[in-house]
């Protein structure tokens, strides 16, 4: 099943060679604003992207961002992703290790709210993103490329597609770790668009992927993988990794759409070979009837083939599926289910026929409710291990193997070796789940000008309230007990975003507040 790509290789190993650049960017640096340190780093994040993308002597550079909050100045404009550039967020801006980031409490928000005014729900209504710009990222590498650590939300477009990350150049490598992809409207595609034009490997490791709106009547994926060879170039193949990631509230606006989650798309006698393992798909939204998947798959051109790899995937509460995977077109082509597929949870018929699939008609969560996503006991050590393994990557990007954490940053084995099914182990903490990034509270007015209201009325009863300005500062930090709001005076406080952060007892959710 698997294939390794001699060009890419050699490709990689000539990478492995350049020398590596650290250019350091920090909204609040006050420094030379050359990049050099975080005391003189970039303040703006696209002028170390111009530096990295037009220079041979940044080949292979990492770049460095800080906690803040990172847009372009028009809604015309993304963030441009040249050649072999490696993204990295979560830094305090002291750090001297990538080992060293708390990603956690230093979040790196990158965004397409270049008015810096969006409220409410993300929709092709919403009047407040209408000025967004329609892509965040556009990726124009032809090699390699990697975000990791960051925040990547609120690209807006209802006629353009791959609204978070949108990769046009035929990169070969792409690895999208430890990221957040959120309340991204887009036609379709609004969390990622990559268009392979080669033999190219796909890595999503501890991604969360959720409230991503798709808006178009006939399409609605919000991610797809797709081997978009023509007549003029030879056929090829491509894996795609997708581990420990959740699928959260992605939905279609549209009553003919679905599969809302992601599509690989296989042209001209080119094979996909998709490794899914360890993931959790939940209240995803599906409004089509009938045959209706979760993921779509689509060929054309003789040869083309699918062939999917499916273990210890939790399929829950997504509104509308009943099905994993389904063809989206009549063209023929091979859909190859690997008898490997083994220990998955779903809440609909097994038309796959897997090994050991748990059918279940209700929660397989400690506490599905207010949001612990940690499998019951039932599914904390059953998980198949066979394929969780850094033997099935082909060119692991600065030697990456398959994630040791969970998606909440535990260890992604128990003491005795088990694996859990679905993207969080259970451990004898308490399960904290510090990237609890959704809409149970609610900030307003946002942007404040003298004070702002946190509604908790559909949250966990919160235990800490910590607001932080942008260069990690302290400015609030109290312990509340059984309150369903607050109101805090913002007088005296500097014009700029504010990270707030409310601590219950199994989440730590962090919101932006501009305050103006």
């Amino acid at each position: 099943m698997r294939k390794i790509y001699t060009t890419i290789l050699a490709a990689a190993l000539g990478f492995s060679a350049t020398a590596q650049t650290i250019i350091y960017v920090n909204d609040d640096a006050t420094g030379n604003n050359d990049g050099t340190s975080w005391t003189d780093a970039y303040t703006d994040l696209n002028d170390a992207l111009v530096l990295a993308g037009n220079s041979n002597n940044y080949t292979g550079a990492e770049i460095w961002i800080a906690e803040g909050f990172y847009t372009r100045t028009s809604s015309n404009e993304s963030f441009g992703v040249g050649n072999d550039v490696l993204l990295y967020g979560g830094f305090a801006g002291t750090e001297t290790a990538i080992n060293q980031r708390d990603i956690q409490n230093h979040p790196t928000i990158i965004s397409g709210d270049v008015d810096w005014n969006d409220t409410g729900v993300p929709s092709s209504t919403n009047s407040s993103m209408a000025n967004n710009a329609k892509n965040v990222f556009v990726v124009y590498s032809y090699n390699r490329a990697l975000f990791d650590g960051l925040i990547i939300e609120h690209a807006f477009s209802t006629n353009a597609a791959g609204g978070g990350i949108y990769i046009n150049n035929g990169a070969t490598n792409v690895q999208i770790s430890n990221c957040i992809i959120r309340e991204n409207v887009a036609m379709n595609r609004a969390g990622v668009l990559y268009y392979a034009y080669a033999p190219s490997s796909f890595y999503m490791f501890n991604n969360r992927i959720e409230n991503n709106v798709n808006t178009d009547a006939n399409s609605s994926y919000t991610i797809e993988y797709r081997m978009a060879s023509n007549n003029s170039l030879n056929t090829f193949s491509g894996d795609a990794h997708f581990v420990n990631n959740l699928f959260k509230h992605n939905i279609s606006e549209s009553t003919n759409s679905y599969a809302t989650c992601a599509r690989f798309t296989a042209f001209n006698g080119s094979e996909i070979y998709l490794y899914l393992t360890n993931n959790t798909f939940i209240d995803n939204h599906q409004t089509a009837t009938g045959q209706i998947p979760l993921i779509g798959y689509e060929f054309s051109g003789s040869g083309s083939a699918f062939h999917p790899l499916v273990d210890n995937n939790i399929f829950y509460n997504n509104s509308g599926a009943n099905l994993i995977f389904a063809q989206l077109t009549n063209v023929n082509g091979t859909f190859d289910l690997n008898t490997g597929s083994n220990q998955n949870i779903q809440d609909f018929y097994d038309a796959l026929t897997m090994q050991n699939t748990h059918i279940v008609n209700s929660s397989p969560f400690v506490d599905y409710a207010n949001g612990d996503l940690t499998p019951i006991a039932a599914y904390q050590n059953i998980g198949d291990t066979t394929f969780y393994d850094s033997q099935y990557l082909s060119i692991p990007i600065a030697g990456q193997a398959y994630p040791t954490t969970d998606l909440a940053g535990n260890p992604r084995f128990d003491a005795q070796g088990n694996l859990a099914i679905g993207a969080y182990q259970s451990v004898a903490s308490t399960g904290i789940n510090f990237n609890n990034n959704t809409n149970k509270i609610t900030l307003y007015p946002n942007p404040a000008i003298h004070s702002f209201t946190i509604d908790l009325s559909n949250s966990q009863p919160a235990k800490t309230i910590i607001i932080k300005d942008v260069a990690g500062k302290v400015i609030y930090n109290k312990n509340v007990t059984n309150i369903t709001q607050t109101t805090i005076d913002t007088e005296g406080w500097s014009n700029g975003i504010y990270l707030i952060t409310v601590i219950t007892e199994q989440s730590i959710i962090t919101k932006k507040l501009i305050k103006k």
